[in-house]
């Protein structure tokens, strides 16, 4: 074969490799848009199943109530109870009207669903709010369980008012301790009781020189006034204006017993024990019970009152002799 034979033919055979080179290239190129596409599909297909999935309707039935929610609702805290009754892992069964039953309290249950819906919730009402701990504790929501903790353990506090006191009265460290140079005395908190809740505080009458337990003589009174409560410098048990606007006990300079001093009552003995010089008493207002409950030392005296208004309501105390302070102070509700 010549030279030039062998040249053509050399050529020709490299034209073929470049032109199977190309095709390779090209193919391979389709074989990538096509794998691209492929996983773009694939990518659109799950998206579509979890939207699918997570957006359809779930029927429960809680303690016998029912309630229709999305699954999306329910899967919106991943670590809940319900993440894993719908995780896949577990195989559930409704009944036959498609109703998967849970065996809880089913009033309680809106607020938790509320709480799913919308990453929050409003309760007013402190017994509604310690139910609902368990409730969550229960489904295994913990940022609920931090926020009802929270409503719950908020503490009421106060200080004397500047302005809701007797002329003869003087407030000091930090207006939660008053003093009177004369007799008659009352001084008023500066906040109202929240409408809602249990709220606790201790009121400490003492005197110079006079040992705990005794009696300070003329009477003394603490519990709870309205705003309409407005002469600081008169006995309330002497004036029904005044009465009608405290829910009070008295003591009466006699250890066997208080006495409840309201609008119904003047002086009516009630408890086991009265109270005196440095003794602890302590005032336990249940705005949803409408009761208010006292302490002694941290012992329960019992429930005074079970009639209390929805209007602001603000600790108050006398000061009946000369030179008594009255303390007030937020410790913990003691055991009951």
């Amino acid at each position: 074969m010549s030279n030039m034979s062998t040249t053509n033919l050399n050529e020709k055979v490299n034209t073929i490799k470049m032109l199977c080179s190309e095709v390779v290239n090209e193919v391979e190129a389709k074989m990538c848009q096509l794998n691209e596409l492929e996983e773009s599909q694939r990518a659109l297909e799950e998206k579509w199943s979890k939207h699918r999935n997570v957006s359809r309707a779930v029927k429960l039935n809680i303690g016998g109530k029912k309630y229709t929610t999305t699954m999306q609702t329910l899967m919106n805290h991943p670590n809940s109870m319900f993440s894993v009754m719908f995780s896949g892992r577990h195989s559930l069964q409704p009944d036959d009207k498609g109703y998967y039953f849970i065996d809880r309290d089913g009033e309680y249950f809106g607020y938790i669903l509320n709480y799913l819906r919308e990453g929050d919730i409003e309760i007013h009402k402190s017994h509604i709010a310690k139910r609902l701990l368990r409730e969550a504790d229960f489904y295994g929501l913990t940022d609920l369980i931090d926020l009802l903790q929270d409503s719950i353990s908020e503490k009421y506090t106060t200080t004397w008012s500047n302005s809701r006191r007797g002329s003869d009265t003087t407030l000091f460290d930090g207006n939660l301790k008053v003093t009177t140079s004369a007799m008659n005395n009352l001084v008023v908190a500066n906040d109202p009781l929240p409408l809602s809740g249990s709220h606790y505080w201790e009121i400490v009458h003492s005197k110079p020189e006079s040992p705990q337990g005794r009696s300070l003589a003329n009477c003394y009174a603490l519990g709870v006034c309205s705003n309409d409560l407005t002469n600081y410098n008169d006995f309330i048990y002497r004036a029904r204006p005044q009465r009608d606007h405290v829910w009070a006990i008295e003591d009466n300079g006699k250890r066997s017993n208080a006495h409840l001093l309201s609008a119904e009552h003047n002086l009516v003995p009630w408890g086991s024990s009265g109270f005196g010089n440095l003794d602890r008493v302590g005032v336990l207002v249940n705005r949803d019970e409408k009761a208010i409950y006292f302490y002694l030392n941290g012992r329960p005296m019992g429930r005074a009152y079970t009639n209390l208004p929805d209007i602001p309501l603000f600790p108050f105390a006398s000061l009946i002799n000369q030179d008594v302070v009255v303390e007030i102070s937020f410790p913990k509700i003691p055991d009951q």
